[in-house]
């Protein structure tokens, strides 16, 4: 292969200025996380509560900690914060109004186990994400 062909490889700290790449880091990490603080709770409270309760709660706790980790670290925004949380708890109420129709349905129809079928839709979720925050929660203001 000649030398104009060859891949380049880049160093980590050249891969980390790159905003998709970050995103792919920090949304694997906030899919894991919001993944664990539902198998968490589900284990802690799944005996005295329902599935779709813990659903909610998980869902308001693993929403702030995603804002946190993709406003800092992958969108490294300076906006107002209080309008950038609410725009991104406005852009991920849809995905809890999906989990909460998708849910019951792999629960009790195909009977898949709430922790199975909550990782499923953990993940799905989190590929449609990134486009609703670069467009829509993380937007510059002068792009309005």
């Amino acid at each position: 292969m000649p030398e104009a062909e060859k891949p380049v490889a880049l160093a980590p700290k050249q891969l980390w200025r790159h905003k998709k790449f970050r995103y792919l880091v920090i949304g694997a990490w906030n899919t894991l996380a919001g993944y664990l603080i539902f198998a968490g709770l589900y284990m802690a409270l799944g005996h005295y509560t329902g599935y779709m309760i813990i659903a909610v709660v998980s869902h308001l706790i693993a929403v702030t900690q995603s804002f946190l980790t993709q406003r800092h670290i992958v969108f490294r925004s300076a906006g107002k914060w209080t309008h950038e949380y609410l725009r991104f708890h406005l852009a991920h109420l849809g995905s809890l109004l999906i989990a909460l129709v998708a849910l019951p349905i792999m629960v009790e129809i195909f009977a898949i186990p709430p922790l199975i079928a909550q990782g499923i839709l953990t993940a799905l979720i989190a590929l449609a994400s990134y486009f609703v925050h670069q467009h829509f929660t993380f937007r510059k203001t002068e792009d309005v």
